[in-house]
């Protein structure tokens, strides 16, 4: 007697002719083949290569991928797979593992596959190459940097005293008060020096703290000069200050009409920025703050340094094409500062300041960071562009005359004992 719930075949002959058929019930057992044919991927691919035999797997996807989503393909018609598995909130380096459980067609039979995600870490930023004055009697100074249409930066910032700075290529350009003086350097986009300006007469301190090129190709920039004398520019510009004191201020907005804030916050806590936003700071010193405003002057995320001990603080930061942010300042000492998963940045001198940068997505989460691989004495970031090609320029300056390195080891070398400009290009 057939039994309930159990698989048979029906094999039934025909004789010929309308004569006396005949047949049979055959049982037939169920399927355990609880294989897969292969398993899918949204993004990356398996290692090593799938086979039925093999349960387990790694894949690694690439930075830009924040989820994966794991599917199998049963290879038996009968049997049954779990739902696909999706894996949100990829950390990099950190591995999430999605479980794939086949059911044989006989209900009982399981076999279970892994696969191991991880994200990748974000390519880091590589130097191409690096300037500074090649001669000059005193400090020297880049605040800020701005790149043109044609891959040209310049640089702006002060030379100190009334000696020759020169910066390579024949470019030279004298200072014309015992002070600092306002100067702006020009380099094509592999860095030779194409020309410098500064004051033709300079009755007290100046120095230039910002900087911005039109379509055109023509340069503003910005800064402050001290006391009510007149100041001659070149070419028959001149300005008198009307204060006996310095007067300066900048802000910076993108084209959506957000604002990004960069500086620090001082001590350990929790710093409340309104709108629901809060930062909370790891360091008992200085702690780098990157925060973002809505074009309604809300604040919509902070973001900074998440592990320091020693101190960092954010000088500037500027918006590439993607809306992605580059914050450029120092981070304290040699000791890991850490800005969110899988970033971190050690600077290359013990106890003081060393130039830093880190780049933010739009969303605030920290995506790479630099500094310099070695120095002699301090280095500070005070500026950061970005041009059409996404390249980031950075400018500041190194002390000593001692060599420093960058990632991919360009280097520059000061030639003066205290401050020495610098611009890097990323």
């Amino acid at each position: 007697m057939p039994l309930i719930g159990e698989l048979y075949e029906a094999h039934i002959l025909i004789a010929p002719g309308g004569g006396p058929s005949s047949g049979c019930l055959r049982h037939r057992k169920p399927s355990a083949d609880a294989d897969l044919s292969g398993i899918t991927l949204s993004s990356g691919s398996l290692s090593p290569a799938f086979a039925a035999a093999t349960t387990a797997y790694t894949a690694n996807v690439a930075n830009s991928e924040t989820s994966v989503t794991v599917t199998g393909v049963k290879a038996d018609a009968s049997s049954s797979v779990s739902a696909p598995v999706t894996l949100s909130g990829l950390a990099v380096g950190v591995a999430q593992t999605a479980t794939i459980t086949v059911t044989a067609g006989d209900g009982t039979t399981t076999k279970s596959y892994t696969v191991a995600v991880t994200r990748a870490a974000a390519t880091p930023a590589v130097s191409s190459w690096a300037a500074t004055d090649t001669a000059g009697p005193s400090n020297s100074y880049f605040y800020a940097t701005a790149a043109d249409s044609s891959g040209n930066i310049c640089a702006a910032g002060y030379i100190q005293t009334t000696g020759t700075f020169s910066f390579g290529n024949g470019v030279s350009v004298p200072g014309k008060y015992s002070g600092t003086n306002c100067v702006l350097v020009k380099y094509d986009s592999t860095g030779v020096a194409q020309w410098a300006k500064s004051l033709s007469t300079a009755p007290s301190d100046s120095l230039f703290t910002s900087l911005a090129v039109d379509s055109s190709g023509n340069i503003f920039a910005a800064g402050i000069m001290y006391g009510t004398t007149q100041y001659d520019f070149g070419n028959s510009k001149t300005a008198s200050g009307k204060y006996s004191g310095y007067n300066a201020v900048v802000a910076k907005y993108d084209i959506s009409g957000n604002a990004y804030a960069v500086g620090y916050v001082m001590g350990t806590g929790s710093y409340s920025l309104g709108n629901s936003v809060s930062f909370t700071a790891a360091s008992a010193n200085y702690n780098a703050i990157l925060i973002k405003y809505n074009s309604s002057g809300a604040a919509q995320w902070a973001s900074g340094t998440t592990a320091d001990i020693e101190g960092s603080a954010f000088n500037a930061a500027a918006l590439d094409s993607t809306g992605a942010i580059i914050a450029a300042g120092t981070v304290v000492g040699t000791t890991a500062h850490g800005f969110g998963p899988g970033v971190s940045i050690k600077g290359s001198l013990a106890s003081n300041y060393n130039a830093a940068l880190v780049k933010f997505d739009s969303s605030g989460a920290a995506q790479s960071g630099l500094s310099a691989t070695t120095g002699s004495s301090i280095s500070k970031f005070f500026s950061v562009s970005v041009d059409g090609s996404n390249d980031v320029y950075a400018a500041g300056y190194m002390s000593g005359s001692g060599a420093y390195a960058f990632t991919n080891g360009a280097t520059a070398a000061g030639k003066y004992s205290g401050y020495n400009a610098l611009l890097l290009r990323y």
